[in-house]
């Protein structure tokens, strides 16, 4: 299996972690619901992008530039939002972690695939 295909699978796995732990925090869903969104936009993208991996598509870059930039966005808003106390405070520290990472992976992803 390719580099770039693991890439990949590893960010829908992240979009699917990110959807679980939007639906276990019901307070964080109602308070970013533009989050949500994006998280469901995030798992159709990806999940796109894997089953292109198996078929030819010349606008994968576009894809994966657009991915990155709306999971750094998210990240922000979600570190935004940050409530001052409570239990709440790590889920918002894992689920901005996990946003920047994604958005990381996608713009490698995206590298690779202009140097291709």
């Amino acid at each position: 299996m390719e580099l770039k295909t693991i890439f990949r699978i590893v960010e829908l796995v992240i979009c699917v972690v990110l959807l679980v732990l939007w639906y276990a925090l019901s307070a964080y869903a109602s308070r970013v619901m533009i989050v949500c969104g994006t998280i469901f936009g995030f798992t159709i993208i990806t999940a796109v992008l894997v089953a292109l991996e198996f078929m030819e598509f010349n606008q994968v870059a576009v894809f994966l530039i657009i991915g990155a930039i709306l999971s750094l966005i998210c990240g922000g808003l979600t570190i935004a939002y940050l409530p001052e106390y409570g239990d709440g405070r790590l889920t918002y520290f894992i689920a901005t972690g996990l946003f920047i990472a994604n958005g990381v992976i996608f713009l490698i992803d995206f590298i690779m695939e202009l140097k291709k």
